[in-house]
């Protein structure tokens, strides 16, 4: 169960992704970023995913701007990892995107 909910061992845990997405026997990772965390905070977020061997990719929807352009990197990182704009995607899937993204 602790490996199941992210968690090592009493008092340690990793990362829980946002979602996971499985199909076509592949996973997924999903990962919405709207604030920036720190630089330490988010290699080490990429890294557990990385390291999952279970999960085939991780997509990130970000906001636009600063948390977008830092996330990006890590497109250059890995092969495995996909960054999108959460504002585009939501245009592109609803027209009442201003509820959610500003």
């Amino acid at each position: 169960m602790r490996q199941k909910l992210g968690r090592r061992a009493v008092g340690q845990r990793d990362h829980l992704c946002d979602g996971e997405l499985h199909f076509d026997n592949k996973i997924v990772a999903i990962e919405v970023e709207l604030t920036l965390k720190s630089q330490a905070r988010r290699q080490s977020i990429l890294y557990q995913h990385l390291s999952n061997f279970n999960v085939h990719e991780i997509w990130y929807f970000c906001e636009e701007g600063s948390v977008y352009k830092k996330i990006k990197e890590f497109e250059m990182q890995s092969s495995l990892v996909k960054v999108y704009s959460l504002k585009e995607f939501l245009l592109a899937h609803d027209e009442t995107v201003d509820r959610y993204v500003a």
